[in-house]
């Protein structure tokens, strides 16, 4: 399905409510991560169980970095989050998005509601590494983005 149709999709089925995350709703933010660990299989993909490691902390010390973010409750329940920050002038990083398969077409919502936020502050909204995972460039591609930027990896 191309994007569009999938954020009306969502519209149409999922009743939900977009929110800024604060210090108030973080612990809510952390249920959610762990739920979406178990789904996603956390323990048995390295990757991912680092990733779970850098958001927790992420969410752990939301006050103290220089992080904001969104989160989307469906049904009362936070269903997805993204957290981001401002690179510089004209450019923000969203450093997570991650979502809950409850409803489709959440994982395109969450990266519209976030853009859309940012779209009056910068020119580009930098969604960070793919980790090369087929999947994801994909998905990323999808955008049609404006250029990628090339990242390297050094292992010791």
């Amino acid at each position: 399905l191309k994007i569009r149709s999938q954020i009306n999709r969502f519209r149409k089925n999922c009743s939900h409510t977009v929110e800024p995350i604060t210090a108030e709703n973080r612990v809510e933010v952390m249920e959610f991560l762990v739920k979406w660990c178990e789904w996603k299989g956390c323990e048995n993909d390295l990757v991912l169980a680092h990733e779970k490691e850098a958001v927790f902390y992420a969410i752990e010390h939301f006050t103290e970095l220089p992080l904001r973010g969104l989160m989307i409750r469906v049904n009362s329940q936070v269903a997805a989050i993204s957290l981001f920050e401002r690179l510089n002038e004209d450019t923000a990083l969203v450093h997570f998005e991650k979502g809950l398969p409850d409803c489709e077409g959440i994982y395109k919502a969450i990266n519209m509601e976030t853009a859309a936020l940012l779209a009056g502050e910068v020119e580009y909204i930098n969604r960070e590494s793919d980790l090369g995972v087929a999947g994801l460039r994909e998905a990323k591609m999808r955008y049609h983005p404006h250029h990628m930027v090339e990242v390297w990896s050094l292992k010791r």
